[in-house]
């Protein structure tokens, strides 16, 4: 496999990563937000919007680790980094607007998209890597490792509240994953100009359809 299918590789395999945390942590957010907005509903099946909450919250938070992870022997972003550094040349301008011509753009085209082209430098990773450490990852790695992976006996002797001891907001999560994305564009947009909208399926739609459903249950029970 050469140096560009390999990058395309660990390019897709992140983005895939990141793609699910985003989904699973947009849907316990959707949740959470409805256990106010719609507390009625989802008070007639709170066992299963609880649970449904956590376990997507949980997702979200191991598969961000599977992202960071430096210490695992599968792909993650160091990988990613030092694949990128060890090829620079993959993400120059000229590069860049040879993929370009290659897709069946005309010179002049290429032209224009190579002036405005940003090529991935060593010290672009350096940036990228200090934006990576000043995230709360340490936070999410101790949801992980004493929450999620495996519950330590001093934890339940003592009763620790993980989410006290690793805090974490909502909007800390949501830079953490707005972060990771930005850093991964960066790369595919300075490869081949491909980049990605953050997004997913309709969920809240799709949730709100259950709350309706609940509530018309919930009248039919009461006879109005």
């Amino acid at each position: 496999m050469d140096s560009e299918a390999r990058f395309l590789r660990y390019y897709d395999r992140l983005r895939d990563e990141i793609n699910n945390a985003y989904t699973h942590y947009e849907i316990a957010k959707c949740l959470r937000q409805m256990s106010h907005s719609r507390r009625k509903d989802y008070m007639d099946a709170l066992t299963f919007f609880s649970l449904t909450t956590t376990a997507n919250l949980f997702e979200t938070v191991m598969s961000i680790n599977r992202f960071i992870d430096m210490h695992r022997d599968s792909l993650h972003l160091d990988t990613f980094f030092n694949f990128v550094q060890n090829n620079l040349d993959l993400f120059s301008t000229e590069a860049f607007k040879r993929r370009l011509s290659e897709k069946g753009y005309d010179k002049e085209y290429c032209e224009d998209f190579g002036r405005i082209h940003k090529p991935i430098t060593k010290e672009t990773i350096v940036r990228d890597k200090a934006k990576i450490e000043s995230l709360p990852i340490r936070n999410l790695k101790g949801w992980r490792d004493k929450k999620l992976a495996h519950i330590e006996k001093r934890f339940v002797a003592k009763d620790i509240d993980v989410l006290k001891k690793y805090p974490l907001t909502v909007t800390e999560i949501d830079d953490v994953l707005r972060t990771l994305h930005e850093i991964l564009d960066r790369y595919r947009l300075a490869f081949d100009g491909v980049g990605w909208v953050l997004g997913l399926p309709p969920t809240k739609p799709q949730i709100e359809h259950i709350m309706d459903s609940l509530e018309v249950n919930r009248r039919l029970q009461h006879g109005r």
